[in-house]
């Protein structure tokens, strides 16, 4: 018998030098295991209320609406800086270790968006409700520049998707064109994301043909 031992394969390795501490694996496990239905509702219902949440800004903005404050904001409309990003977390979490460095590092930014919106949401409610101190100065609310960061993760996540040789063909570009539209055509964004649901649901993540490979996180 050959003393020789097989070295890994480069995929493999990349997965174990991503591979996450305990608990954080733990998280990652439990997001990888929330259905596929449930990930497409919140796609849809993330990009529905940011849609709507823009709609109301453009009539705030004609003057056509006195606006909801911080807190009620962030506690309902707002709610899209939680869904979309957990959505997306969780497709990523199956395809995990498939979309190695790239993948993780957008997932790592897109995480910042609901740190962020927790964070933001509470100081809102304390401030504005609570203490009843009304809409929080503009200076320390620049701290919302950071989800800029969370913007360049989706961007990443979209590459990482089309770089995955067994993902679905559409799940990328979908990722990025929901992206870039919801910011030029209203209610594009909610249309783009409905379909990239459906394409989750109907592909389970993989390309027609293409049987799931060991990569993929059940």
């Amino acid at each position: 018998m050959s003393d020789h031992t097989e070295a890994p394969s480069s995929a493999a390795g990349i997965a174990a030098e991503c591979k996450p501490p305990g608990r954080l694996k733990q998280l990652i496990d439990l997001l990888a295991r929330i259905p596929l239905p449930a990930v497409g509702i919140m796609l849809i219902c993330g990009a529905a209320l940011s849609d709507v949440n823009n709609f109301m800004l453009r009539m705030l903005a004609a003057g056509d609406f006195q606006g909801l404050s911080q807190w009620a904001a962030r506690l309902t409309l707002m709610q899209y800086n939680l869904l979309i990003p957990v959505a997306l977390l969780a497709l990523w979490a199956r395809r995990r270790n498939a979309q190695g460095r790239l993948g993780a590092i957008g997932a790592a930014l897109i995480a910042l968006l609901p740190v962020l919106h927790v964070f933001l949401t509470i100081c809102a409610v304390v401030w504005g409700l609570i203490l009843g101190r009304g809409d929080m100065d503009d200076p320390f609310m620049y701290i919302e520049y950071l989800i800029l960061l969370a913007y360049v993760g989706i961007i990443i996540t979209s590459v990482a998707w089309m770089r995955d040789r067994s993902a679905a063909r559409l799940i990328g570009p979908l990722i990025l064109i929901g992206l870039a539209l919801h910011f030029l055509i209203p209610w594009a964004f909610t249309v783009i994301y409905a379909v990239l649901a459906v394409t989750i649901i109907r592909t389970s993540l993989v390309r027609k043909g293409t049987a799931a490979s060991s990569s993929d996180v059940s």
